[in-house]
This record gives structure tokens, sequence and C-alpha cells, in this order.
């Protein structure tokens, strides 16, 4: 089993979908990889980081209306749905 430590994905809940844009494509520069109105990616240097509703966020990781202001989610993506098997027991354990 791949045991690289590193995350692929940080995704931002976000209240303001247009303000939080606004901050890091006009702010940093940033270009979006990805948007379809619910979710925005940029392209970071080996990762990707997510603009995404907050309320979406908590629903996703099952804690509706629990998550604090700034809530976040870090993904560590693996090669295959076996190694998510095997990753999440290893968790679980």
């Amino acid at each position: 089993m791949d045991l690289k430590q590193y995350v692929s994905v940080i995704t931002l809940g976000i209240a303001d979908e247009a303000r939080s844009k606004r901050f890091y494509i006009e702010g940093f520069g940033w270009a979006p990889i990805f948007e379809n109105g619910d979710i925005t990616f940029f392209q970071m240097n080996g990762l990707v980081l997510g603009l995404w509703q907050k309320s979406a966020l908590e629903a996703d990781a099952g804690v509706a209306g629990k998550a604090a202001s700034g809530a976040i989610a870090l993904a560590h993506n693996v090669a295959n749905a076996e190694a998510v098997d095997t990753m999440l027991a290893r968790l679980e354990s």
C-alpha cells in the first residue's frame, strides 16, 4: 500500500462563492481549472484547492449545521477502490 505523506485536495467551506472566487482570481491572479456553480478548483503545487459552499461541505461530511466557520476538508487520494478499503481499515484500527 502507498503510504506517501501527501494531501491531494484542500477544500474550503465558504459562505460567499462570488466573494471567495474574486479573492483568489483577482487577488492572487489564479485561474480555476474547474468550476460548475457548486465548486471551484484551482491547481496548486501538486495539490488542488477547492472552494465549496460550507453547507454542502457539512452535508458531504455528515455534519450538517455543525461545522465551525472556516471549515475545511483534506483529501488523500489513492490509486483505486481496493486501496480505499485498505486505507480505511488501517485508519479504523
